[in-house]
């Protein structure tokens, strides 16, 4: 079992929660939900609606346009934020390459912190416009 402190301390360590306060980082704690998966899990389909945010913890994640890898994702990434922010499908199909700890912040816990946590949105928007600069 995963303590609020570990699960903090995984937060604590990935853009945009990199700049919370302690209050602020046990906040998402008690919002966020950490599971243990096998490699070889999809944990997101391209054209389904985006249901949560995944901070990856331990373990790799392929993620996939089209049938096609563009990126991989492993300890300390975020993946899934996009399709929560735009409310559109997601954009690709993410899946676990390695036996993985992950932490997943649910549709309505995102909003949260959206609303609540301007530090936090300001965090995830240029964490976007990054991506978007590296694709």
């Amino acid at each position: 079992m995963t303590s609020d402190t570990d699960t903090s301390a995984i937060i604590a360590s990935v853009v945009p929660f990199d700049s919370c306060s302690p209050d602020e980082l046990a906040r998402v704690a008690r919002l966020a939900r950490v599971v243990r998966l096998p490699a070889g899990t999809t944990l997101m389909t391209q054209g389904d609606p985006g249901a949560e945010m995944v901070i990856v913890g331990d373990g790799r994640a392929s993620i996939a346009r089209n049938g096609l890898v563009i990126a991989e994702r492993g300890p300390g990434e975020v993946i899934g934020e996009m399709a929560l922010l735009s409310d559109q499908p997601r954009t690709a199909t993410v899946t676990l390459l390695e036996d993985s700890r992950l932490v997943l912040i649910e549709r309505d816990g995102f909003r949260e912190l959206m609303d609540e946590m301007p530090a936090f949105r300001e965090r995830i928007k240029a964490s976007l416009a990054q991506r978007a600069r590296e694709l």
